[in-house]
C-alpha cells in the first residue's frame, strides 16, 4: 500500500514539472483566416502561423540605409537643388559674341566647346587658337631668288642685261575666322644685280663711259592678301597639302651704285652712288605642306617694280620684272 502511494506521488510530480516547462500550445489556425506577417530584426518579413487574435511579441526594427521616402512626403533636396518651397530661378540666356564662331561659352548649362575642335583638332592648346572674334596669327619666314629683267627708256635702263634678285624676309598673317584667307604684312631686305654688255657711250662728269653693272640693295615693307584653296591655312599637323595664292604691294628704300667703264683707260672704272625709292606689286602662288608644328612652303613669285634714282645722273630710273622661286616656313 505504501508502495502504491509513493508511485502515484512520483507520477504527479513528473506530470506537473512537464506541464510547467512546456509553453502553452496555440490553438489551430482556421482555414479561412490568413496568417499574420511577422517582421524579424533587420527588416526581413516572414509569415507566422498566429491568428490575428493572438498578440505578437514585440519586435525591434533596425534602420536600413537608403530607405525610400514615404509616399506623400516632400523630396529631400540634393546637392545644387533649391530647398523645398524656394522659388526656381531660370539661368541667364547664353551669350554669343558678335562676329565670332557660334559657340555658347557663357551659359552655366553648357560646357564651353574647346577651340581645337573647330581649328584643326590640335592635340594641345598651344596652336591654332583664335584671338578674340578673329582667327589666329601666323608667322612666316622666307627666302626668294630669281631673275631680274630690267627695261625702260632711261639712259641706264635700256643698257642693262638681265640680272639676279634675292629677297629674304618675314610675314605676319592675320587669318579670318574660317581660315580661308588672311591679311599679310611683309617686311624684307633685298639685293639686285644687273650686268651690262652695252658699248653705248655716255658722258659722266665730262668723261666718256660705258655701263658695266648696277647694284641695288635695301629694305621694304608691304601689305597683301592671301587665299587658301584646300582648307584653312593655319591648320597644321594634318599632313594635307594646301594651295595658296595672293598679292601684295608696298615700297622699298635703299642705296645703289653704277659701275662705269672709262673709255680713255680700260684698266679702271668709275662708280657712282645714290639712294633710291622703289614701289612694287607682286603675285605669288605656293604649295604648303604641314609638318606637325610648322608648315613648309614652296612656290613662285612674279613682281613688278620701278626704281626712282639718279644713280646715273638724269637717267637712272629702271623698271624691273622679277621672277623668283620661294622657300619658306610658317609656324
Amino acid at each position: 500500500m505504501r508502495g502504491i502511494r509513493r508511485w502515484l506521488t512520483s507520477a504527479a510530480l513528473l506530470s506537473g514539472s512537464a506541464a510547467w516547462a512546456q509553453s502553452p500550445a496555440l490553438p489551430p489556425v482556421p482555414a479561412d483566416e490568413p496568417p499574420i506577417a511577422t517582421a524579424l530584426p533587420g527588416g526581413t518579413v516572414v509569415s507566422g502561423g498566429r491568428p490575428a487574435s493572438q498578440p505578437a511579441a514585440p519586435v525591434t526594427l533596425l534602420p536600413i540605409a537608403d530607405t525610400p521616402p514615404t509616399a506623400g512626403a516632400p523630396p529631400v533636396p540634393g546637392p545644387g537643388m533649391p530647398a523645398a518651397g524656394a522659388p526656381i530661378v531660370a539661368p541667364p540666356p547664353p551669350t554669343v559674341k558678335p562676329g565670332g564662331p557660334m559657340f555658347v561659352t557663357d551659359s552655366p548649362l553648357v560646357t564651353p566647346v574647346a577651340t581645337n575642335a573647330l581649328y584643326g583638332g590640335c592635340a594641345n592648346g598651344d596652336c591654332c587658337r583664335p584671338i578674340g572674334a578673329h582667327g589666329p596669327i601666323g608667322n612666316e619666314i622666307y627666302f626668294r631668288t630669281g631673275v631680274s629683267l630690267p627695261f625702260g627708256s632711261s639712259r641706264l635702263a635700256h643698257k642693262l642685261d638681265y640680272g639676279w634678285a634675292t629677297t629674304g624676309g618675314g610675314r605676319a598673317e592675320y587669318f579670318d575666322v574660317g581660315g580661308g584667307a588672311a591679311w599679310a604684312i611683309d617686311a624684307h631686305a633685298f639685293y639686285t644685280y644687273n650686268n651690262s654688255s652695252s658699248q653705248e657711250v655716255s658722258t659722266f662728269r665730262g668723261e666718256p663711259v660705258t655701263p658695266r653693272a648696277l647694284h641695288r640693295s635695301g629694305v621694304g615693307l608691304g601689305i597683301g592678301r592671301d587665299y587658301f584653296m584646300g582648307g584653312p591655312g593655319f591648320v597644321g599637323g594634318m599632313w594635307d597639302a594646301n594651295l595658296r595664292w595672293g598679292w601684295d604691294a608696298g615700297a622699298r628704300w635703299g642705296a645703289g651704285h653704277a659701275d662705269l667703264n672709262l673709255i680713255t683707260n680700260e684698266a679702271i672704272y668709275r662708280r657712282h652712288y645714290d639712294v633710291f625709292g622703289q614701289p612694287f606689286a607682286g603675285l605669288h602662288a605656293t604649295l604648303e605642306i604641314p609638318m606637325g608644328g610648322w608648315t613648309g612652303i614652296a612656290g613662285g613669285r612674279l613682281e613688278y617694280s620701278y626704281t626712282f634714282s639718279d644713280i646715273l645722273p638724269r637717267g637712272g630710273n629702271v623698271q624691273d620684272v622679277v621672277i623668283q622661286l620661294q622657300l619658306g616656313v610658317r609656324y
